[in-house]
C-alpha cells in the first residue's frame, strides 16, 4: 500500500557461523563402554522450575564414579563450558579421554571445549538417556537427593551444591566393594602424584562422614 514503510527483516542478513559437526557416540571407542579405563567423563544439567535460570552442571567420571557438580548462572552453551573447562582443567591430559552428552544447547560449544581440554566429545542418538546412564544416576542420587524436583537453584548456593557433591563421593557404593568414589579416585590418582584435593574434591573418612551426614540432614529437615 502507498505510504506504508516496508517492514524491514534485521535479522535476514546477520552472519551465523554454521554449528560445529557433532561425533556420534557410535565412534566412541568400545572400551569407554566397560568402566575400566580412568577418564571417560559424561556430563549434564539438571534444571530448575520453569521461568528460572540458573541451573546445576553434572559432570561424573565413568570409571570411579566421582561427581562433580556446578552450579550454573544459566543454562547457555558459554556457562556450561567456562564450567566444564574449569573443573576438568585440573585433570591431567592423558585423564581427559572423553566427554559423553546429550545434544542439548548447553552443549554448543563443544568444539571450542575439545580444543581447549584436547578430549573428544561425543554426542548420544537423541533422546536415549540409556547411552548417558552415569551421569543420569548421579542426577538421581547426587542432585536431586539433595534438592527435589522443584527447587529454585537461584536459591542454592555454592557451598550447598559442594556439600551435595561431597555426600555423593564419600557414600561406600556397591560396585566398588563398598568403597567410596573418592577412595577409587585416590587409587588411580597414585600414579599421577595428584590428590583428590588438587581437583577440586573433598576427601571425608567415615567417621566424619557420619557426623557430615547428620548435619546435612538436620540443616535440610529430614
Amino acid at each position: 500500500t502507498r505510504g506504508r514503510r516496508k517492514r524491514s527483516n534485521r535479522n535476514q542478513h546477520r552472519h551465523r557461523e554454521p554449528a560445529a559437526p557433532k561425533r556420534s557416540i557410535s565412534e566412541r571407542p568400545k572400551e569407554v563402554e566397560t568402566k575400566e579405563r580412568f577418564g571417560d567423563h559424561e556430563r549434564d544439567t539438571v534444571k530448575g522450575p520453569q521461568g528460572s535460570k540458573p541451573c546445576i552442571l553434572t559432570l561424573r567420571e565413568r570409571k570411579t564414579r566421582v561427581v562433580m557438580l556446578e552450579k550454573l548462572s544459566d543454562g547457555t552453551a558459554q556457562a556450561t563450558k567456562s564450567a566444564t573447562v574449569s573443573r576438568l582443567k585440573c585433570f591431567p591430559k592423558e585423564l581427559r579421554r572423553t566427554m559423553t552428552q546429550d545434544n542439548g544447547v548447553e552443549n554448543a560449544l563443544h568444539a571450542e571445549e575439545e580444543k581447549i581440554l584436547e578430549m573428544p566429545q561425543y554426542f548420544c542418538h537423541p533422546y536415549f538417556a540409556p547411552e548417558r546412564g552415569s551421569v543420569e544416576n548421579a542426577n538421581r542420587f547426587a542432585v536431586r537427593s539433595a534438592f527435589p524436583k522443584g527447587t529454585d537453584f537461584a536459591q542454592v548456593n555454592f557451598a550447598q551444591v559442594k556439600a551435595a557433591e561431597t555426600l555423593f563421593n564419600n557414600r561406600p557404593m556397591k560396585c566398588h566393594g563398598f568403597r567410596t568414589p573418592i577412595e577409587v579416585l585416590s587409587e588411580e590418582l597414585q600414579k599421577t602424584g595428584l590428590t583428590p584435593e588438587q581437583l577440586g574434591l573433598t576427601r571425608v573418612d567415615q567417621v566424619s562422614f557420619r557426623t557430615f551426614v547428620e548435619q546435612e540432614q538436620s540443616r535440610l529437615g529430614a
